[in-house]
């Protein structure tokens, strides 16, 4: 499984609709496999259209950015869907399938989690070890248990090199921030490349998790708390 190419396969039905979207990872499963990316993308996608201010890239580095890159095929494809249609979704991953019927904004914000953990955005890149381990449709319980565990495993690593280890997770939170900022560019993106207000509020509910990260900490970690004791 590991020295060969991993695919994650979403469907989502709606109406008469169908559509597929299947990303294909390297072996590693961090980053898209070559042929998940397009040659000419609109100007929405261009590095410098709506940069976000944290963005440490530049031209040389990239004539697109990252992040938009990931989810143009997306966007395209769900540019006339509205956010509150009911759709179907298939899942398959390589360790389970999930079939669900939510809506065509949530069904697009737990897709497009996945497409920013996977693309080379300085910034977004850091939720790859999320990315691996998917959990589709995640809910907010899960998504902190998710989020702190990762966080937590990466300190581990560097305080068994050495360095120092940030059991406070004072780092995790300023990532945060950091994603939220990222999170207003991608959404004025996504307007310039869609009609309906599907994909646009896929990332707009990423964004408020994003936003009211370190409220959601306080509770859920105090429930977590709990169940450990």
């Amino acid at each position: 499984m590991e020295n060969s190419i991993v695919e994650y396969s979403y469907i989502i039905r709606w109406k008469d609709n169908y559509k597929k979207i299947i990303l294909k990872l390297t072996p590693d499963r961090m980053n898209f496999a070559p042929e998940n990316f397009e040659n000419n993308f609109p100007e929405w996608v261009e590095l410098n259209y709506q940069k976000c201010e944290i963005c440490p890239l530049t031209e040389k580095d990239s004539h697109y950015c990252p992040a938009a890159q990931s989810i143009f095929k997306l966007v395209n494809e769900f540019k006339n869907v509205p956010s509150t249609e009911n759709v179907k979704i298939e899942i398959d991953t390589p360790e389970r399938k999930i079939i669900n019927k939510v809506t065509a904004q949530d069904a697009l914000s737990s897709l497009m989690g996945l497409c920013f953990g996977l693309s080379k955005c300085p910034i977004l890149k850091n939720f790859a070890p999320m990315a691996r381990f998917h959990l589709p449709l995640a809910t907010t319980e899960e998504t902190i248990f998710r989020t702190v565990s990762s966080y937590l495993i990466k300190q581990y690593f560097i305080n068994k090199k050495g360095g120092t280890p940030d059991w406070e997770l004072k780092g995790l939170k300023k990532f945060y921030s950091q994603v939220a900022k990222v999170n207003i560019h991608l959404a004025e993106r996504i307007r310039a490349g869609s009609k309906e207000d599907a994909s646009v509020n896929a990332v707009v509910i990423l964004d408020t998790y994003a936003k009211n990260v370190d409220y959601l900490f306080e509770n859920s970690i105090e429930t977590l708390e709990k169940i450990y004791s």
